[in-house]
């Protein structure tokens, strides 16, 4: 058994939907944008986006992305099973009636320890993520060229939306220098 009750440990942990925030695409951070009017003079001016248009601005953006997190926990106690495909180890985290258990290959000594695995983990699930065409082949009711209809039309849809949008922002870009 690699850790005694008491000991504290890093756990490996993945998060498929982890909330990062990145620079605001607007203002860089910055937290304020600078109008240029007509007359050539500037105004600076709070930034709407990373305010979302009724806070005061933020700097930043959330997405959502895959993050290997690990985490430190203390043992309070631990299970050994022992069975004919050998030794599984379990630790428990918390109170005996509301506890966490993390199986001994995701428990480990360091962070870094703790992170590779996370990250192996992560890998694992964006390799997954990739494969489930295969799953959707499967399905009975949606045949695979309706699947490949669908993501055809929505990709077109899309497109359109990005072609708008394009026009909007240079639009936006060009009231802005005043010209």
């Amino acid at each position: 058994m690699k850790f005694k009750i008491g000991d504290t440990a890093w756990v490996a942990r993945f998060d498929s939907n982890a909330n990062i925030q990145v620079p605001c695409s607007i203002c860089d951070g910055h937290k304020k944008v600078t109008l240029i009017l007509g007359n050539g003079d500037k105004v600076e001016l709070p930034c709407d986006y990373c305010g979302h248009g009724y806070g005061p601005p933020t700097g930043y953006e959330t997405e959502y992305r895959p993050l290997s997190k690990p985490e430190a926990i203390f043992i309070c106690g631990a299970n050994i099973n022992v069975t004919s495909d050998g030794e599984k180890i379990e630790y428990w985290v918390g109170s005996e009636s509301c506890h966490s258990v993390y199986q001994d290959e995701n428990v480990f000594t360091t962070y870094e320890e703790a992170l590779a695995k996370g990250e192996e983990l992560k890998m694992k699930w964006l390799k997954d993520q990739q494969t489930r065409a295969d799953l959707i082949k499967a399905h009975v009711r949606k045949s695979f060229p309706w699947n490949a209809g669908y993501h055809l039309r929505e990709v077109k849809r899309m497109e359109k939306q990005i072609a708008y949008h394009k026009e909007k922002a240079v639009l936006c870009k060009e009231r802005g220098r005043g010209d």
